[in-house]
């Protein structure tokens, strides 16, 4: 559908001048105008080296034997054999890991003490690699909160709330914020900047880059 839009646009002429789209787009279409058609046909050239699928480190191998021929006489079995690799991706579980916090008690002053978390081990639900992955399906992939939620569910085997989603997807954000603030400094220091009109969406509102 997008690809309709984007053709149907061109073949009415619209450009920055009589519609909303951006001048980055007239160059583009301009571009398009004054291309000229390649004299090579479609597909792969000659000489081309053709890159098919490359066989990958099996992590499991059946020997499969024949063993009656088409006259029903029974098979010898040759050195030689040809390879067929089938990949599929296991059902994905989460890692739960349970930590037992005991509570030991003094017999001098007679106070209780509770064992805290290892050291590196976060109090929040979610460990490091699922955070990630959250926040990936929400930022890169453009999910909606209770989309990351339902792939989760349907894919992960992890059911969590949507509150979760959102808190972990600030998690995130707190501890990228030193790299963030280390990148625009950069940027501010620059002798050049590259300003394009790249569309993105903050707090639900278009902005441009």
């Amino acid at each position: 559908m997008r690809q309709e839009n984007e053709r149907l646009k061109e073949r009415l002429g619209l450009n920055s001048q009589n519609s909303s789209l951006t001048p980055s787009r007239d160059l583009y279409q301009a571009k398009r105008k004054n291309r000229q058609k390649s004299p090579r046909n479609p597909g792969g050239q000659p000489g081309h080296k053709p890159q098919g699928y490359q066989l990958k480190t099996p992590d499991e191998v059946i020997d499969v034997f024949p063993h009656y021929c088409s006259c029903r006489h029974k098979l010898g079995i040759s050195d030689h054999f040809r390879v067929e690799q089938k990949i599929e991706i296991p059902p994905i579980n989460p890692y739960v890991t349970e930590y037992r916090l005991h509570e030991g008690y003094c017999s001098i002053c007679h106070k209780k003490r509770t064992a805290s978390l290892p050291e590196g081990v976060r109090a929040d639900l979610l460990g490091d690699h699922a955070k990630t992955i959250v926040s990936a399906l929400s930022g890169f992939f453009h999910n909606s909160k209770r989309d990351v939620q339902q792939i989760l569910q349907d894919i992960f085997h992890l059911p969590i709330s949507l509150g979760l989603v959102s808190m972990s997807e600030k998690r995130v954000s707190q501890k990228l914020i030193p790299y963030y603030k280390e990148l625009r400094d950069t940027v501010e220091d620059s002798s050049y900047l590259h300003i394009d009109e790249t569309g993105h969406k903050s707090q639900g509102k278009r902005g441009w880059g």
